[in-house]
């Protein structure tokens, strides 16, 4: 049921690019300045549907995210970084400004299958580790609680390859239109794996 549902959304998504919203999504981000974006985004929520504002908000968001991890990342580097929201806002502004739209939401959906790809590699790693736990014989209080957290990070799992696929389909049409890639490239943290929040 899931499935349908997601699909349809697609579809309409789809049909509502073919049938006039593919123009809004040319129109050019106008972030030179905080008040410019939030002008840009108030006119764009203005003209579009429900389901168009939904998804340049995901995109925003993802972007937002991806700033603020950055930052995270030079802070943990010892490098120097400004603190507060205004700084993170200005990277937002400064990846999105004078894009079209399709570009935004592409570099958004970008963004999440990435981040998706990273949490779902931790998840699986500490399922393997997890594994290969084994309880005491005749313990049958740690059995079901070992085979309880399996069930809830098998659940996890499939909950991931579920929105990462979805991301996937949401992004295709996108990039066929583009071409290219328009994700940043990857900065890890020396010598440190992803951390998963459970």
């Amino acid at each position: 049921m899931r499935f349908f549902a997601s699909a349809f959304v697609l579809l309409l998504t789809v049909g509502g690019f073919l049938t006039g919203c593919s123009d809004r999504l040319e129109q050019k981000v106008s972030a030179t300045t905080a008040g410019r974006l939030a002008a840009w985004r108030a006119s764009f929520a203005s003209d579009s549907n429900a389901a168009m504002r939904s998804q340049a908000d995901a995109a925003f968001q993802e972007i937002r995210q991806f700033v603020a991890g950055e930052r995270e990342l030079k802070r943990r580097r010892g490098e120097p970084v400004e603190v507060g929201t205004t700084v993170i806002d200005e990277g937002v502004r400064e990846r999105v400004n004078g894009l079209p739209l399709r570009e935004v939401m592409q570099l958004g959906l970008g963004l999440k299958i990435r981040r998706l790809k990273e949490e779902l590699a931790g998840l699986e790693d500490v399922v393997g580790k997890n594994d290969q736990l084994v309880t005491r014989p005749g313990d049958t209080e740690a059995r079901r609680i070992l085979d309880e957290l399996r069930a809830r990070q098998t659940g996890r799992i499939e909950k991931y390859r579920e929105d990462l696929a979805q991301a996937e389909r949401e992004l295709e049409p996108l990039f066929a239109r583009s071409r290219r890639s328009l994700l940043p490239p990857k900065s890890v943290e020396p010598d440190q794996s992803p951390q998963l929040i459970r």
